[in-house]
């Protein structure tokens, strides 16, 4: 058995566990599925076909319309969060960890080694809320031949799941022809682009190359474009991210497959990047796009449809609209909610969302979602948001600064980020301002000053692409303004 037919036996062993043991009421919400990447050992030439067989799950897990699957986005900052707590081998409490801090139901993890170039994948499905094991699957493989078996095993394990769930998967006949039609990549394009995978988070620039050479034996390497454009919106990059994204869409356009899962994800990821570079109404109209594509496939009671909904709010929040602004935040909330997903980074966005302007409950919202984000074991990124939005709340409760109440936050936001390397970040930046502007209305006139001077160094620092040129010149006038160099002896 080679890698790709290994990753479809771990599939439907997956649908078939996950669906069979479930109780169907009358709602009855999709399951949240984690799939944390496989370990691997063994030879590091074929690292690459970990991140191969994990991509191949999620990919394949997320045409199933009961299914909703963690995105690339949410995935990266949790494993990010795992592994600043872990150390040596993965500890699958830990994972089970992960798997609640984006509220999933099952978590897919486990391992692949290679001697020689026989392949050894071996998975556990494990549910999130009792950190119990449901199905544990072994197979080995070949490396060599790749595509021949996928669709033979594949219908014989579509066939045994139909069986056993008793006719119950009324999707069983859509999702095989979907395997039926799939076009497999070369072996050249695969395993560059798996590469690509595997160094994606830890040298972000030698994944976008492999990406990219991918994407040169093949221009219509659809996963290999939404990568690129993925790689370059990490790097804030924002034109080139943009360029990536719209012909990954176009892709999918030419090929007639415009009602699918991938789809209204790639038009929600394009519509982010357009919201980056302030074309707010372009944003909002591919936004409304993937919200229909989301109501086409009945897929409304989800989390990712509620994610949709906030970031809508979010886009007329942009365009002034308050009314609308406030509607999208409001059903976003209601629907994680009816979910049962409040403890989650995802609600917590939405909450630390609906503490714009004009909300009469910003602190306490705001308060609330540090509260989840600390329950649920994050301290990632939008903790440091959160933090920072926190700080400037209380700063903007009188006409001075209210350091006492704010620097702590700031503080701690900017402590999260220098754990997680994230100083070359705008919201670094802010922190260290605001940071700077407390220690000023403290006295510590030496603190502020450095704080500011390293606000300024990292700056110039930074991705040229951003114009970082008025920031600098805001930090010299202020520092001038208010004699800080004086003040602190220099």
């Amino acid at each position: 058995m080679n890698i790709v037919s290994s990753a479809r036996v771990l599939i439907f062993s997956i649908i078939l566990v996950i669906i069979t043991e479930t109780a169907f009421t009358a709602f009855e919400p999709q399951k949240v599925i984690l799939v944390y990447p496989l370990i691997f050992t063994g030879d590091s030439q074929y690292a690459w076909t970990a991140a191969g067989l994990s991509d191949a799950i999620t990919a394949d897990l997320c045409k199933v319309p009961r299914f909703m699957i963690v995105s690339r986005d949410d995935r990266i900052k949790v494993i990010e969060e795992m592994e600043l707590a872990m150390t040596g081998l993965i500890d699958e409490k830990k994972t089970v960890t992960a798997g609640k801090m984006v509220a999933a139901d099952y978590l897919v993890t486990g391992s692949c080694s290679i001697s020689g170039k026989l392949l050894h994948v071996s998975a556990r499905i494990v549910r999130v809320e009792s950190g119990l094991t449901a199905a544990a699957v072994d197979m080995n493989g070949s490396i060599d031949s790749i595509f021949e078996l996928q669709e033979t095993i594949a219908y014989k394990l579509l066939a045994e799941f139909e069986k056993r769930s008793n006719g119950s998967f009324s999707d069983y006949g859509i999702f095989r022809e979907d395997i039926s039609k799939q076009k497999h990549s070369s072996m050249d394009e695969y395993r560059l682009y798996a590469m690509g995978l595997a160094a994606e988070r830890t040298n972000p620039r030698e994944a976008l190359e492999l990406f990219l050479k991918a994407i040169e034996l093949n221009p219509d390497y659809f996963a290999a474009a939404a990568a690129a454009g993925q790689v370059y919106s990490d790097m804030e990059k924002f034109d080139d991210s943009l360029a990536y994204f719209s012909r990954a869409r176009v892709m999918l356009e030419k090929t007639g497959e415009t009602t699918s899962v991938r789809y209204a994800e790639i038009l929600q990821n394009t519509a982010k990047i357009l919201r980056y570079l302030n074309k707010k109404y372009e944003a909002l109209e591919l936004s409304l796009k993937s919200l229909a594509v989301f109501e086409n496939l009945n897929r409304t009671e989800s989390t990712e449809y509620a994610v949709l909904l906030n970031q809508i709010g979010v886009i007329y929040g942009d365009m002034k609209d308050r009314t609308k602004q406030n509607l999208f935040f409001k059903k976003s909330k209601t629907l994680f909610e009816k979910l049962g997903r409040e403890n989650s980074i995802g609600y917590a966005l939405v909450l630390f969302n609906t503490a714009a302007d004009g909300s009469e409950e910003k602190l306490e919202n705001l308060l609330h979602a540090k509260k989840i984000l600390e329950d649920i074991g994050y301290t990632g990124w939008n903790y440091a948001k959160v933090l920072n939005r926190i700080g400037e709340e209380y700063d903007g409760m009188s006409l001075m600064a209210n350091a006492d109440k704010s620097l702590p936050f700031y503080l701690k936001g900017a402590e999260s980020l220098e754990k997680r390397g994230q100083t070359y970040t705008k919201l670094y930046l802010d922190l260290l301002n605001n940071i700077g502007s407390g220690y000023l209305e403290k006295e510590k006139y030496c603190d502020a000053l450095n704080i500011l001077l390293k606000e300024k160094d990292i700056s110039e620092k930074m991705n040229p692409d951003r114009n970082l040129e008025e920031r600098r010149k805001k930090i010299d006038n202020y520092i001038n303004q208010n004699n800080i160099h004086k003040k602190c002896g220099k």
